[in-house]
């Protein structure tokens, strides 16, 4: 059993009614692992049988003082419900300030699991997932109030596999990978200036030095609690998957540390020991300001 553990949560003024964060109780074993830097950094999470896929995580604060990312995962025990709804994984990178980013993300991660264990199995996947993102926005943007909407939120990337078929989602600039047959392929684009600006680049209207030495690079063009969501990356057909596929979702504090080829390569190996090079590739780098990191995996049986 897999304890769900959400940060402690304080109080702001100013802000719309609080959302309840202790949906999930100690014997709760939809969300995958704690958002706090005591716990274990590596899981590997339990499943029935009939489940279709094997699941791990690597979650840590890095030389952060607080964890801002929170990810959770469905039920995979219940093979009726894995059989009728599928399977949801959500991982979340709260900003805004530390306490303000920690609660954004836990309130964008709890949402989407409530909103998934209460929708209907008929509705088609993608449908479902742009549900579960506006639920989560609106969330988000009535526990801010007026007064702070846009100034604090999260990023977001998810998905779901049902009946072998991928639907994911994203806003923000976390990132969703399918590993297969040695390659690695990003599925989503990233929502920020960086992305406008090097848009600007291949139209010639800046050079390639400009763009990369921009400040704003990394600000955000969409996130959760931006007020109205305008900017939403989502397949328009679902991914077949196959036996051995890895889907693969995480936050900055990963991929801006473990280069793209180096994480291919590190795929090539089984799972929990992938998991431990990428967690050792962070550790050896040994950067000064590390940021949180998370990433949860999904490999298709």
């Amino acid at each position: 059993m897999v304890v769900p553990v959400f940060g402690h949560l304080t109080k702001k003024k100013k802000r719309g009614p609080k959302h309840d964060l202790s949906a999930y109780d100690e014997d709760d074993n939809r969300t995958l692992a704690p958002v706090s830097p005591e716990n274990d950094t590596i899981k590997i999470a339990e499943s029935s049988d009939e489940c279709p896929v094997y699941v791990a995580s690597i979650h840590d604060v890095g030389r952060r003082s607080m964890q801002q990312d929170s990810f959770g995962l469905s039920d995979t025990e219940d093979a009726e419900l894995v059989e009728s709804k599928g399977i949801l994984a959500v991982v979340a990178d709260g900003m805004g300030g530390l306490e303000d980013g920690e609660r954004m993300s836990q309130i964008v991660v709890v949402n989407m699991l409530q909103g998934f264990d209460a929708a209907s199995p008929d509705i088609p996947g993608d449908t479902l997932l742009r549900s579960l993102i506006d639920q989560a926005n609106d969330a988000v943007n009535q526990d801010l109030g007026e007064e702070m909407i846009g100034k604090c939120g999260s990023t977001v990337v998810a998905v779901m596999i049902r009946e072998n078929r991928l639907f994911w989602i994203s806003v923000g600039d976390s990132h969703i990978y399918v590993y297969r047959n040695g390659k690695l392929v990003k599925l989503n684009h990233d929502h920020n200036y960086g992305a406008q600006l090097d848009e600007s680049v291949a139209r010639g209207e800046i050079s390639i030095e400009e763009a990369l030495s921009d400040k704003q690079r990394a600000a955000l063009t969409s996130f959760i609690g931006i007020g109205e969501l305008e900017l939403v990356d989502q397949n328009a057909n679902p991914i077949g998957l196959e036996t051995g596929d890895r889907i693969l979702l995480m936050s900055d504090g990963i991929y801006g540390t473990v280069p793209f080829e180096r994480l291919r390569e590190i795929l090539g190996q089984p799972l929990k020991q992938a998991c431990l090079l990428i967690d050792k590739e962070i550790h050896e780098k040994n950067k000064r300001n590390q940021d949180n990191y998370t990433c949860v995996i999904l490999e298709m049986k």
